[in-house]
């Protein structure tokens, strides 16, 4: 059975709902473990066929698919996914750099730049300057509490222009284990 096709006949709820109930009902030592793990499950992306396609200790490139499930009103792939996808995608290189050390985001701005119309396959790139990088690691190990700044580059295979959304995030330093 084809995976997506699988997450999309009600597993995706019934991962929602598991998230649901560990928030409520987990024990309180248990709950920030928990939550942590559950998250990297990423509801709102299953069955939407984003993939990673590369991540290295600086860059992370994806792709979402154009399809029926991705499409919004005005048939292009939908806005909020795009987000979502680029969210996931700077999740994944944070927990690359922080092995063992847990993170929420506090506060995220977002600000989308859309000059092209999202009608064919959307390819993801996230690159990051290592140095910075690693200065703004620094600074979140001392104070367990730093803002990162991100820009996720996109591209549609029939336009030779780039669309790019940039992300200011507070992430905070989480305990897993009370």
């Amino acid at each position: 059975m084809n995976l997506n096709k699988y997450l999309r006949e009600g597993h995706i709820e019934k991962l929602k709902n598991l998230k649901l109930w560990a928030d409520l009902n987990a024990p309180k030592t248990l709950k920030p473990v928990l939550n942590y793990t559950l998250g990297w499950l990423a509801p709102d992306l299953l069955g939407t066929g984003f993939t990673v396609l590369v991540q290295t200790d600086s860059e992370v490139s994806a792709m979402i698919p154009y399809n029926k499930v991705n499409k919004d009103f005005q048939n292009q792939i939908h806005v909020g996914l795009v987000i979502n996808a680029g969210l996931q995608m700077i999740k994944s290189l944070l927990s690359k750099h922080m092995t063992g050390v847990g993170f929420n985001f506090d506060n995220t701005e977002i600000k989308l730049v859309k000059k092209t119309n999202w009608t064919t396959d959307l390819r993801l790139k996230l690159f990051i300057d290592l140095d910075t990088f690693e200065m703004q690691l620094i600074d979140f190990q001392k104070n367990k509490k730093s803002i990162f700044e991100f820009e996720v580059s996109l591209f549609c295979a029939d336009s030779k222009k780039q669309d790019q959304i940039n992300y200011k995030i507070e992430i905070q330093k989480i305990n897993l284990l009370s």
